[in-house]
């Protein structure tokens, strides 16, 4: 009787695991989640991709789809897990290759990344996404030649393909040829106007080849389009990198700080244990050197002052672990002399001209003590910092705002992590964070002559730990990008004064140099300058209003020599000006005659009531000619 009824209940659960199966064999799985995905409900979707994994254990494709959700979660580790499980799963499938080649891209492993695309070509020589994603791996490795043979073996396939022809576009321009860049960049906007790829290649060449106004409607017209948030975010702030050039290559691996003249046509930069140079920054004379690196010592964080005439740095001293100040004119034959500040005991590190001139900041080692020093007298006072709920805050590196009222600067609570914060330095008030550093510390810290962006410096616990330099917005929405390799966090970079440009040493290990980085992408300052100079040499500034909001703006304009020393005072409006939204007035920009007789270059610095603005360059001597 008993076994009778244990045989019925054995049968019964049978049956029911019978149906059960038969169920699952029965659904649709991909229908299925496609329509989960289309309602956006990524637990249903989850929970399917499961049950047909437990149903067809041999099918790649809910594993694909899992991994491309974990990626769009930023879960990149378990988006791996499911992409390896996918090809175990299915060999001979492409997918997971590719999905995995660009987790590698994103993340900067290039080689990896490069790696990874050939398995899915060893599978298919003609998958797409591995031949662009190996093409644009090899781009950013460098390997220009690569790059295009990799987009032309794609167009053998699809010739009509706009992504492969942007990517011919992007290779070509990289290996110098923008004339033939165009000519592919505008065949692909033509081939598929709506391809965000299309049009990031044409804005780039436009960009490159001078054509502005061009290149700032079609920024507009791919950040329309785009998808992928990084690339956006370099395009919507001007981040994009046309081009790196590379200066003084006899001195590959040494360079360390550099900074600009006022007037951008000259660099000093500090060769390791060697000393400070100064050179064109065209590169067309060899450096000299300024001062000599004393033994035992290290020199750091270059800052040239706005009248052109010294340079401010410090020297890192091994032996006792301390540090002084120096200041030295900016030209050949002279001694440098240290700087003191009253009853500071430590050393005096991390030094920056204000904007006037009129003086400068020093940091105290190990501290996060800052003071503020006379140029002419050598008196110096404390500054404090404090956070919106009043808490005291220390300050590692920091960079004046150009209208010299703020300072941008690593801050932290003691024993906290670091934060970049634009601070009032009238109050001390650190206005809310723009930039979190852990798990990575602060290192320099240098804002733009317009005062749009910052680039800074990070280093990790240990030197494993890749670094790099960072472009941070100042005003809101705050972006960030990672911008390239940056092996010394002490190196202080420097910002060409029209801020497309950045110099600094660029590179990993090995490769590393002082470069000059040029910046294309959407130009997201709120003025415009328009300089003109007529037949009978009188000068005038056109200012624009480029947003829709009302601004007061106020207006300076300067004069340099040949020597990049500044002729003369620098003249400032003393009324400020309201300009309504998109509106433009001009000024007259009246020069002494002294100045006209010596001027190479004029600048002239516009900036609204928020301590931003632009910053323009009149070549004065070719105009004139």
């Amino acid at each position: 009787m008993r076994a009778n009824r244990w045989e019925r209940m054995s049968l019964g659960v049978m049956a029911l695991i019978m149906c059960c199966v038969a169920g699952a064999a029965g659904v649709d799985y991909a229908k299925a989640v496609a329509e989960a995905q289309k309602e956006g409900d990524l637990g249903v979707v989850n929970r399917l991709c499961n049950e047909w994994i437990e149903a067809k254990p041999r099918d790649d494709r809910p594993r694909v789809i899992l991994g491309r959700i974990y990626v769009s979660l930023g879960k990149v580790d378990l988006a791996v897990e499911q992409f390896e499980l996918a090809t175990e799963a299915n060999p001979l499938i492409t997918e997971p290759h590719c999905e995995m080649g660009d987790i590698l891209l994103k993340a900067g492993k290039l080689s990896e990344a490069v790696k990874t695309y050939d398995e899915a070509l060893r599978i298919s020589r003609k998958c797409m996404p591995a031949l662009l994603g190996k093409g644009r791996a090899m781009l950013a490795q460098g390997d220009e030649k690569g790059a295009l043979a990799e987009a032309r073996r794609g167009q053998q396939h699809k010739p009509d393909d706009a992504r492969l022809s942007a990517l011919c576009g992007e290779a070509l321009l990289a290996l110098g040829k923008p004339g033939e860049a165009l000519v592919e960049a505008g065949k692909t906007v033509k081939q598929d106007p709506e391809n965000a790829d299309a049009w990031y290649c044409y804005a780039k060449t436009l960009d490159t080849l001078g054509r502005t106004e061009e290149a700032q409607e079609a920024w507009r017209r791919f950040l329309g389009l785009e998808q992928d948030e990084e690339r956006a975010t370099r395009a919507r702030n001007g981040w994009v990198v046309l081009g790196i050039d590379a200066l003084f290559p006899k001195l590959e691996g040494r360079t360390t700080s550099c900074a600009l003249s006022p007037d951008g046509k000259q660099v000093a930069f500090v060769s390791y244990q060697d000393g400070i140079y100064r050179a064109p920054l065209d590169g067309q004379h060899a450096p000299v050197l300024i001062a000599s690196c004393p033994e035992g010592c290290d020199q750091r964080h270059l800052s040239w002052s706005p009248d052109g005439t010294e340079l401010l740095y410090y020297e890192a001293i091994y032996k006792t672990r301390g540090a002084r100040v120096k200041r030295i004119q900016a030209r050949l034959g002279q001694e440098p002399t240290q700087v003191n500040v009253p009853d500071v005991r430590r050393g005096l590190c991390r030094v920056v001209w204000s904007p006037s001139g009129q003086e400068f900041q020093v940091g105290v080692q190990n501290s996060g003590r800052r003071y503020s020093i006379d140029a002419v007298t050598g008196e110096s006072r404390k500054f404090w910092f404090k956070d919106e709920a009043g808490k005291g805050l220390i300050c590692g590196d920091a960079d004046y705002m150009p209208n010299g009222r703020e300072l941008v600067g690593a801050m932290a609570l003691p024993y906290k992590g670091s934060f970049l914060h634009r601070a009032v330095l009238e109050t001390g008030e650190a206005g809310p964070r723009i930039f979190s550093y852990p798990p990575m510390h602060p290192g320099s810290v240098v804002v733009s002559a317009d005062g749009i962006a910052v680039a800074i410096t990070l280093y990790g616990k240990t030197p494993d730990i890749r670094r790099h330099l960072t472009l941070v917005s100042t005003v809101p929405p705050y972006s960030t990008i990672s911008l390239a390799e940056y092996r010394d966090p002490y190196a202080r970079p420097d910002w060409y004064p029209e801020g497309r440009k950045l110099v600094g040493r660029i590179g990993g290990s090995g490769q590393d140099r002082l470069s000059v980085v040029r910046f294309g992408g959407l130009d997201r300052r709120p003025i415009g300058i328009a300089i003109k100079r007529t037949d009978d040499g009188a000068l005038s500034a056109a200012v624009a209003n480029r947003t829709e909001n009302l601004q007061t703006v106020s207006l300076r304009w300067e004069a340099f020599d040949a020597d990049s020393l500044r002729v003369g005072e620098a003249v400032e409006r003393k009324e400020l000006t309201t300009l309504t939204a998109r509106a433009t007035l001009e000024w007259e920009l009246e020069l002494p005659p002294e100045q006209k007789k010596s001027a190479q270059t004029v600048k002239v610095t516009a900036l609204n009531q928020d301590g931003i603005g632009a910053v323009e360059l009149m070549d004065w001597a070719e105009e004139g000619e």
